[in-house]
């Protein structure tokens, strides 16, 4: 019987980035909220090691491990998914949550939040 491959390191990201995938994939009580597609496309995929192309007058995005360390856990697999609008709903991070936790075999607990970062504190 074949061994599991190694569960990688979490991920550290930026807190913008770190909420991002903590919607995703619910990693916290009341965690999600509909954020803009550039957030996951330019800025979160990014973040986590991950290129980033889109088809010129297009829905279709499509990520792709960059890097050592990246290509190392997660192989040259790459994930496309159809843009259905500018936010990113509810309904839409649930779909998100199954593809990339299928194919990266990611969680909440895949990332974590940089010991350097804090949240941005509210003007009054």
């Amino acid at each position: 019987m074949a061994t599991p491959a190694p569960t990688p390191a979490p991920i550290p990201l930026d807190f913008e980035e770190y909420q991002v995938f903590m919607s995703i994939f619910k990693g916290e009580r009341n965690a999600r909220y509909e954020f803009k597609e550039a957030a996951l496309t330019k800025m979160t995929m990014s973040a986590a090691g991950f290129s980033y192309t889109d088809r010129k007058k297009g829905s279709w995005r499509r990520f792709k491990p960059y890097g050592e360390t990246c290509k190392k856990n997660y192989g040259n697999k790459s994930y496309t998914f159809h843009l259905h609008g500018i936010l990113i709903d509810k309904d839409r991070q649930d779909f998100l949550m199954r593809d990339l936790g299928n194919l990266y075999r990611w969680t909440a607990k895949s990332f974590v939040l940089r010991t350097n970062q804090q949240p941005a504190e509210e003007e009054e």
